[in-house]
């Protein structure tokens, strides 16, 4: 399992304070934890994730510079390092529940599946004239939400106004940590933003197909319809 390593320098009572201060609290499940009296930064503690089904793939608890990458979150709560030869790939980040989606290749050259918004958990509701209709269930609001405003944007380039496009990365970042353990500062430290694929995850969220029938009624009508949810 070729895991990526977390360092938060520091003291704390628990993982769980030590990723809140950091900001990871939604990768802390299944954390282990190492010391090391060599490190990127003061004193503080490594964490890992393994796989016990394979324990012969997991990473070695140990902090290596020389054979190792890390690099420094920008406020600088916390390091991120990889192995050379255990580059962090789909299949050790991925979270075991998700969205379904599509596969595109990002920035690492890996296959990365992009949740899609037609992906997302629904409930059905009968309506005060008896029509059932879907709901985005409540934990995946947010998820909703920002894929709501990818539309927006995607409407307004179609109206000739220029998108924020270090913005638009950023959601791809954020839509990548739906299906795998990372934050979004991680998906770019770790190369899979790049200016060659991130305009194509950006669209594989919002679902291929219909993109392509949207295009089809505003070339037939001239209107761009955000989609209901």
């Amino acid at each position: 399992m070729n895991s990526f390593y977390v360092y938060i320098p520091g003291k704390f009572t628990s993982p769980a304070a030590a990723f809140a201060h950091a900001g990871l609290s939604s990768i802390l499940p299944n954390a282990s934890s190492f010391d090391s009296h060599r490190t990127p930064e003061g004193e503080g503690k490594f964490y890992v994730w393994t796989d016990p089904t394979n324990p012969a793939k997991n990473v070695p608890f140990h902090y290596e510079a020389e054979t190792q990458t890390w690099e420094k979150s920008a406020d600088g709560k916390f390091w991120v390092g990889w192995c050379h030869d255990r580059v962090p790939d789909p299949e050790s980040l991925e979270r075991t529940e998700g969205v379904g989606g599509v596969m595109v290749k990002l920035g690492d050259g890996n296959l990365w599946r992009m949740p899609s918004i037609n992906a997302l958990p629904v409930s059905f509701r009968l309506g005060v004239d008896g029509k059932e209709g879907a709901h985005v269930k409540p934990g995946w609001k947010g998820i909703e939400n920002r894929m709501l405003w990818a539309w927006r944007t995607l409407e307004k380039q179609v109206n000739g106004e220029l998108p924020n496009e270090a913005e638009c990365r950023r959601y791809v970042a954020e839509m990548l940590c739906v299906n795998y353990r990372m934050v979004p500062e991680i998906a770019y430290m770790l190369g899979l933003i790049d200016s060659e694929t991130w305009g194509q995850a950006f669209a594989m969220t919002l679902d291929w197909q219909r993109l392509r029938s949207l295009k089809r009624e505003i070339v037939n009508t001239g209107e761009f319809v955000t989609p209901a949810p």
